[in-house]
């Protein structure tokens, strides 16, 4: 009676099965989707890059790296610095004259236009973009990076680094830097050799590498790193946090971890990478 009962019923049985495991495996699915992070997409970074609010800035996080006295006020807002003491750039001779005789912990602000500088920052200093769109550039046939920083602390925001070989370079550095695009630095875009640094809501692109470090501490986050002609992200005995980036379209690896690095990689987007999207040379892990 049973075994006529269930080939009778075979049939049934198994469309209540087959049911019963696609309601399980979408139910799997959604739960991952919900609890996946939100990846910033390209329209949302380039526009963090046009913000034109010069008057209010986002709070450093507590799990960013404490960069200084330079970088914060008695709220914990960045930017803060000497609110005395703002200097005001409208060309290329008021840029340099303010980096070279500005006091520690000055505020320069930088009118709209294109600036052909190349700037060597050996105080603590902010620099802000005015307007839509301040592009700093090197000038013609330098070698020399966009913006050099020496053992000092720089804070960056709302500005462009663009067609040139190096963008920011910075040795022993400590920087904030924060709705910066770089764009078309053949060379490279951002090098730190030792210091700190927090990087967010950046757009890195159609450089020679993205960002790169070694003996680095830092945080990188909510940015967009992609077309570069070598690495997304090259790291090298450095602590880096890497949090909530799209990285891809790159020409070699999406992130590289190499010997000697530490910290978190958590909720990015590495994809097309035309070599691995992931290499943690440590352990040889490898995504493709």
């Amino acid at each position: 009676m049973k075994l006529g009962f269930v080939r009778k019923n075979l049939r049934r049985i198994l469309v209540t099965l087959g049911a019963v495991m696609l309601v399980l495996v979408l139910y799997k699915l959604w739960r991952k989707v919900k609890d996946s992070p939100q990846v910033p997409k390209e329209k949302e970074v380039i526009e963090y890059t046009k913000h034109n609010d010069q008057s209010e800035f986002s709070p450093i996080e507590e799990k960013a790296l404490a960069l200084g006295d330079i970088f914060s006020g008695e709220d914990g807002g960045a930017y803060e610095g000497d609110l005395e003491n703002r200097i005001r750039a409208r060309s290329e001779e008021e840029l340099q004259a303010a980096v070279d005789e500005a006091e520690p912990g000055a505020r320069i602000l930088i009118e709209p236009g294109e600036y052909r500088v190349n700037l060597k920052i050996e105080r603590d200093l902010i620099m802000i973009g005015q307007g839509e769109r301040t592009v700093l550039k090197s000038k013609e046939q330098s070698e020399e990076p966009v913006i050099l920083a020496l053992r000092s602390g720089l804070a960056l925001k709302n500005l462009v680094l663009a067609d040139s070989g190096l963008g920011l370079v910075g040795q022993d550095a400590k920087f904030e830097i924060e709705r910066i695009e770089f764009d078309g630095l053949n060379r490279g875009a951002f090098f730190a050799g030792g210091g700190e640094f927090r990087i967010e809501d950046c757009l890195f692109r159609d450089s020679g590498y993205g960002i790169k470090t070694k003996g680095a501490r830092g945080l990188i986050k909510n940015c967009l790193i992609k077309g570069n002609k070598k690495s997304g992200v090259f790291l090298q005995e450095s602590k880096v946090d890497v949090i909530r980036n799209s990285i891809r379209d790159n020409g070699s690896y999406g992130l590289f971890v190499g010997r000697g690095c530490s910290g978190t990689i958590e909720g990015n987007f590495i994809t097309d990478n035309k070599g691995h999207n992931v290499r943690k040379e440590e352990t040889r892990e490898i995504y493709k």
